[in-house]
C-alpha cells in the first residue's frame, strides 16, 4: 500500500493508495466505487452511463479489471480502473463510435478508465490545494511498472488532459473525437518508464513540504 502525508487545517492526514481485483473488491468497496463513481461521471459531469440506484457500473467492471483506490480512513477519495488490453476494453469497445478512426496499438498495455477525484471530499477535508491528482497518476505509474507494463493508454476529456500535462508526464494525443454531448475527447498514450516515473515524483515533491523516500516503488509504505 502507499500512503502519503497531506496537510489539511494544520493537522496531518494519510492518503493511502491501493490496488484490488474486481474479484476482490468488498461489498463495501464495491458500493463506495460506483456510488462516487455516479456522483461523479453521472451527476456532475452528465456522462451517458448506467446508473441503478444510485450506483455507477457497467459492462467493463468484470473479472477482467483492477482499481487503484484512494482512501483518507475509511473515505474513499480518488480512483481508476485498469484493464489489460488482451482483454475487452472500452477502447476496442464503446469508444470506437466517438472516433472516426481509431486504431489499437500493438503489445500488452493497460486501459486506464473511470479516473476519478472526488472534490466535494476533497474540499470538505480541506486538502483541494494538495496533490491528489498528481499522487493518483504517480500510483498509475508505479502500479504498472510493477506488474510488467510499458504503457498505458485512455479516452479522457480536455480537462483530465490538462491535469495529466500539468504533472509533466509525456504524454502524447493519438486521436481526437466527439463525446456524446459534442465535446472534444483524447485518446491518449502515457508512457511508463523510469523517466515519466521521475518527473512526476519530482512534482510531487515541489508541492508538499514533506520528505518523501521511495516514492518510486510499489507498494510503499510511508510515515510522517
Amino acid at each position: 500500500m502507499l500512503f502519503f502525508a497531506l496537510e489539511s487545517g494544520g493537522l496531518t492526514i494519510m492518503l493511502e493508495l491501493y490496488d484490488v481485483t474486481y474479484e476482490k473488491l468488498t461489498s463495501a468497496e464495491m458500493h463506495d466505487l460506483f456510488s462516487l463513481r455516479c456522483g461523479v461521471f453521472k451527476t456532475r459531469l452528465n456522462w451517458n452511463v448506467s446508473v441503478r440506484k444510485s450506483l455507477e457500473s457497467d459492462e467493463y467492471d468484470n473479472r477482467s479489471a483492477s482499481y487503484i483506490f484512494g482512501k483518507i480512513g475509511n473515505k474513499l477519495v480518488c480512483g481508476v480502473r485498469f484493464i489489460d488490453s488482451k482483454n475487452k476494453t472500452m477502447i476496442s469497445g464503446v469508444f470506437q463510435k466517438n472516433f472516426k478512426k481509431l486504431n489499437l496499438p500493438e503489445g500488452d498495455y493497460l486501459e486506464a478508465s473511470r479516473l476519478f477525484v472526488d472534490k466535494v471530499t476533497t474540499q470538505n477535508l480541506n486538502i483541494h490545494n494538495q496533490p491528489v491528482s498528481t499522487l493518483l497518476l504517480l500510483s498509475m505509474i508505479n502500479y504498472s511498472k510493477s506488474n510488467g507494463y510499458s504503457s498505458i493508454y485512455a479516452v479522457v476529456s480536455i480537462e483530465v488532459f490538462l491535469i495529466f500535462k500539468r504533472t509533466g508526464w509525456m504524454i502524447e494525443v493519438v486521436s481526437e473525437g466527439v463525446s456524446e454531448q459534442s465535446e472534444k475527447i483524447l485518446f491518449i498514450y502515457m508512457p511508463v518508464d523510469d523517466k515519466n516515473q521521475s518527473i512526476v515524483i519530482e512534482k510531487i515533491k515541489s508541492c508538499s513540504k514533506y520528505k518523501f523516500n521511495n516514492l518510486d516503488s510499489w507498494p510503499i509504505l510511508w510515515h510522517v
